[in-house]
């Protein structure tokens, strides 16, 4: 047979207890032993009258399970017991008075005096410490100072309700897969609603930051993050009581171009077979980072004139110019690890030159194009934000027998060819 022991005076038994930190629940690990996702009550209970004579406890139970989270003692006959106790957010609680003896040879008067943060006050209130709102419910008045000696127990059978509201989050994107992470990306939308369930929300309010509320009142509601950076704070009024939830609020950090293998290298020439080189490959696309998703944002391409020296400095040998703006280019919902949120479409990049036996001199033509994002439907809604400059760039290379080399880049992605057997192939500059 297993014995436990109440051993260090928190009135709940050892054997029950989890590991936690100060200010977390010792019975819970639901909490996950964070003080950060329990609210602080004091609970004091005990005799208060003059004949001294009784012994109670108060007791807290879990509301779904009937589990017994405290059991609270006082401090003697006669005397009043107060201790902090934590209870999780986001759960109901139910509570009861239990008489445990009396001094008085004739039998119990059953004086009683229960209170929650020194007060038997109902409905909205502030756990200590800052550590969140809280609601009571009181019915049958449990929570008072009785003092008149009777001869019944009046607190058989009754119980009073803890609330503490707590908002949960989940954003629409299943991608990356923690769906209750608080840093989200610019126009993304998370469905906020408030546990224990069956509570109701009066009030959702924007309380800090920019975005949108989809509806301001009921279970549920969905908010869409601005389209910059901020930190947002949402707050639910349950019962007169104020819960919060902070979101950071990220815009895309860059582009990531990527070769995309499925499509290849087209439009090849090399000598000496022909009298041009160059070619034609497309990349993927990821707007970056990989923590948040960007499936509202659309990419769009600046353009840029032709910066060039070299061999590329005789037009009559090109017809590379002007690199012109296109977009809007909608990314996807899908978030790949390690590159961020891939676009719907794919960038076609390239160049070519015609090769002149007299001109034999190394050279570099390349675009500056400045990347921006828009958030939203592009047809109603033209505002584009910054991003990235990104450099679009093609060189010639001749070795000393005069043979040339081909060398297209963008980012992360690009192919070289030249006049080897081997042919063109992807590189990862």
């Amino acid at each position: 047979m297993t014995s436990r022991f109440l051993t260090d005076g928190d009135g709940v038994w050892d054997g029950d207890e989890v590991p936690h930190s100060p200010g977390s629940c010792p019975t819970d690990a639901s909490d996950g032993g964070s003080s950060a996702n329990c609210v602080t009550l004091k609970l004091t209970v005990g005799d208060p009258s003059g004949s001294e004579s009784e012994r109670w406890n108060f007791e807290v139970f879990e509301e779904a399970t009937g589990r017994t989270v405290v059991r609270h003692c006082d401090g003697g006959f006669g005397t009043q017991g107060s201790a902090e106790y934590a209870l999780v957010k986001g759960k109901a609680y139910t509570f009861s008075l239990r008489w445990i003896g009396t001094n008085l040879g004739y039998g119990p008067d059953y004086d009683w005096q229960a209170l929650i943060n020194d007060s038997d006050a109902t409905g909205a209130r502030e756990g200590l410490y800052g550590t969140g709102a809280f609601i009571v419910e009181d019915s049958h008045g449990l929570l008072t100072e009785y003092t008149d000696g009777g001869p019944n127990n009046l607190t058989v059978g009754k119980e009073g309700k803890i609330i503490v509201p707590r908002i949960v989050t989940e954003t629409v994107a299943t991608s990356p897969p923690d769906r209750a992470r608080k840093t989200i990306g610019v126009g993304e939308e998370v469905v906020l609603r408030v546990l224990p369930e069956g509570v109701d929300v009066f009030l959702w309010a924007r309380t800090q930051g920019g975005g949108d509320l989809s509806y301001y009142s009921g279970s549920t509601t969905t908010y869409t993050a601005p389209s910059v950076e901020d930190d947002a704070t949402i707050t639910a009024t349950v019962e007169g009581a104020d819960c919060s939830v902070n979101f950071s609020v990220i815009e895309p950090t860059g582009i990531l171009f990527e070769n995309n293998l499925t499509y290849g290298i087209y439009g090849v020439n090399a000598p000496p077979a022909h009298s041009n080189i160059g070619g034609y490959y497309r990349a993927s696309m990821y707007a970056q980072p990989d923590t948040v998703n960007f499936y509202k944002l659309s990419l769009h391409e600046g353009g840029s004139h032709l910066n060039y020296d070299g061999y590329f400095s005789d037009w009559s040998l090109h017809e590379m110019r002007e690199h012109f703006p296109n977009g809007p280019h909608p990314l996807s919902s899908e978030v790949v690890n390690g590159k961020g949120t891939l676009c719907t479409e794919t960038d076609g990049i390239g160049g070519g030159v015609r090769l002149d036996p007299g001109s034999y001199s190394d050279g570099i033509a390349y675009w500056e194009l400045q990347w921006s994002y828009s958030v939203g439907d592009w047809a109603t809604s033209q505002q584009k934000y910054p991003l990235e400059m990104v450099v679009q760039q093609n060189s010639i290379e001749f070795s000393s027998t005069n043979t040339p080399t081909w060398t297209t880049t963008k980012d992360k992605s690009g192919f070289r060819v030249s006049n080897s057997n081997d042919g063109a192939f992807f590189i990862n500059p």
